[in-house]
């Protein structure tokens, strides 16, 4: 097959309609591959600016997150980490936990709850000491300095515990 220059040159030009669709296409899938670049981009620095998101694996300790609400004669607030806690106020924590387990919560390293030798079954999810009833707590004796609480939740025994901290400062 040979090409004749002379014929190319007399043929009447393509139509406007197909030159414009396929400007079209290639406009289209330029944009296409730019979005899916980007996209793919914010997932692989989604994945490693955020760890705590990542799989966890079979067996692997539940992550645990701890938090509490301040109830006063002002009716509640939340706690952040560090906060003070006002002399007529009480604490209710709260654990939340992305597998069921035994959890247990701490003042220091002595047990707030439960009781020693007790159990506290907790569900996947948020939980309270109490359950449906939560447990408001405040110290017999005042604490000086800041108070770190941590819970613990294992999800099986002989197998990891995941662990949440939070410290809080007792007003006298």
């Amino acid at each position: 097959m040979t090409l004749d220059l002379q014929s190319l040159s007399t043929a009447p030009p393509p139509p406007v309609d197909r030159v414009r669709r396929r400007v079209s296409r290639r406009r289209t899938r330029r944009r296409v591959l730019g979005a899916s670049l980007v996209a793919a981009l914010a997932v692989g620095v989604g994945l490693v600016a955020a760890p705590g998101v990542r799989d966890r694996g079979v067996g692997d300790a539940p992550l645990v997150a701890l938090s509490a609400v301040a109830q006063g004669p002002d009716g509640a607030r939340p706690l952040a980490d560090g906060a003070v806690v006002r002399p007529e106020e009480r604490v209710v924590f709260f654990v939340r936990s992305s597998a069921a387990g035994d959890a247990t919560l701490r003042e220091g390293d002595a047990p707030l709850y439960p009781d020693p030798g007790g159990t506290w079954a907790l569900a996947a999810g948020e939980s309270a000491p109490g359950g449906a009833s939560p447990l408001a707590w405040r110290p017999d004796a005042p604490l000086a300095g800041p108070v770190r609480y941590r819970a613990e939740v294992c999800a099986e025994p002989g197998r990891r515990c995941g662990r949440a901290t939070m410290t809080l400062r007792w007003a006298p």
